[in-house]
């Protein structure tokens, strides 16, 4: 068994909590280049998401001819 004190940082948005964890005794500036890396992935997911938006709203335009 597995036994290890953690730092929990806990930010509440409306009503969803975002949590961040990291080892008790970290290193802080590790833990700062782990929250960037987390924070690089939200903003690739969120470019990833507005991409799924716009192929899908240009694949449902309606089709014309422009002869």
């Amino acid at each position: 068994m597995d036994q290890a004190a953690v730092i929990t940082l806990t930010v509440t948005k409306e009503d969803r909590s975002y949590v961040f964890s990291m080892p008790h005794g970290a290193n802080f500036g590790e833990a700062y280049d782990a929250a960037f890396a987390v924070l690089s992935e939200i903003v690739e997911m969120s470019k990833r998401a507005v991409d799924k938006v716009e192929r899908k709203e240009v694949s449902t335009e309606p089709k014309t001819d422009a002869s």
